[in-house]
């Protein structure tokens, strides 16, 4: 049995590099919906999306908006480009 590798090896192996996949992809997913959720606020302000309380409300377009830069901030963030370590 040469040659297997145990899924402790292998789990360890990989999260021992520190390579940041694992913040990469909770970055991404939290940027996403970040930005999903601002849109619909957004729209909702703006009313363009019916059914809340938010409809018509200029300071739900503001939120929105707002909410969504930050969702777009942190997916630039997490994809962005790193230096190689020592």
């Amino acid at each position: 049995m040469a040659g297997r590798v145990s899924r402790r090896q292998a789990f360890s192996h990989n999260h021992e590099h520190g390579d940041g996949a694992d913040v990469k992809i909770a970055g991404n997913i939290a940027g996403y919906f970040l930005v999903l959720i601002g849109a619909i606020w957004a729209l909702q302000g703006l009313n363009l999306l019916g059914g809340s309380f938010m409809t018509g409300q200029y300071k739900w377009l503001i939120i929105g908006i707002a909410v969504a830069i930050i969702g777009i901030a942190l997916l630039f963030w997490a994809n962005r480009q790193r230096r190689p370590g020592p």
